[in-house]
């Protein structure tokens, strides 16, 4: 696949985009947002026992397709991957970073490596930090009494800079309340308000800009609206392993 033409989108990024999981996500709801997604997503998707948790997942692909047309940048029903237990892959596009909590999923585009996490509030203690964290790594950010989940969505963001999981954070150590270093790499973090009551943590390997991010907010209905227009209906997937 020839590369994307992301120079003329870098100043686009990095953006996040996000929507609200219904309070009670429907049966049609499901289907609309099933429309198109590859048979092999879509089989994964369908191995999770609650409704809530498969509808998340959709959510999360429809977001692609979202930021795709909001961005201007072309996609085909192949170009995006989505390897188990690790980030959903552009080959030669956007870097990708999803999370998604009980009430939001959250999905985050940048033309370097990228990471998000959203959590809900309250849902880490100091126990959680201590379990994944090394002794010490908390030194620089020099504050009594941390928020834990913040600092939670700190580290998750982190991690997923370089497509890892949550062990990686036993090497992962704070400089600052916005800077944090893993296996000698160093991250940039930084909090964007999804809405009134809820922030997510997003990270960078280059420094943010002034003017950092761009939030584009959407509904499920939004999404499953879009999903049934006449141009793209197809999700981005790939048809490999779930």
């Amino acid at each position: 696949m020839a590369a994307l033409p992301l120079a003329g989108y870098v100043e686009q990024l990095p953006s996040l985009h996000h929507v609200a999981l219904p309070a009670q996500p429907t049966a049609a709801l499901e289907a609309m947002l099933s429309e198109g997604l590859p048979a092999l997503r879509l089989t994964a998707i369908r191995r999770l026992r609650h409704r809530a948790d498969r509808v998340a997942r959709l959510l999360a692909s429809a977001l692609i397709v979202a930021a795709a047309r909001r961005l201007g940048l072309p996609f085909g029903s192949q170009d995006v991957r989505y390897p188990p237990k690790a980030a959903p892959h552009w080959p030669d596009g956007p870097r990708l970073s999803v999370s998604h909590c009980a009430e939001h999923v959250v999905l985050l585009v940048g033309a370097t490596a990228v990471g998000v996490d959203i959590e809900t509030p309250g849902s880490a203690c100091m126990a959680d930090l201590r379990h994944v964290l090394r002794p010490g790594a908390l030194e620089g950010i020099g504050v009594s009494g941390p928020d834990p989940t913040e600092i939670w969505m700190q580290i998750e963001a982190a991690v997923k800079t370089g497509s890892e999981g949550i062990a990686a954070a036993s090497e992962l150590v704070f400089e600052d309340v916005r800077t944090a270093r893993l296996r000698g790499q160093r991250i940039y973090l930084h909090p964007v308000r999804c809405t009134a009551r809820l922030t997510c943590w997003c990270a960078m390997t280059v420094p943010w800009a002034e003017d950092p991010i761009r939030v584009y907010p959407y509904t499920a209905e939004d999404l499953a609206g879009l999903l049934a227009s006449p141009t793209d209906r197809r999700i981005p997937g790939h048809e490999g392993r779930p």
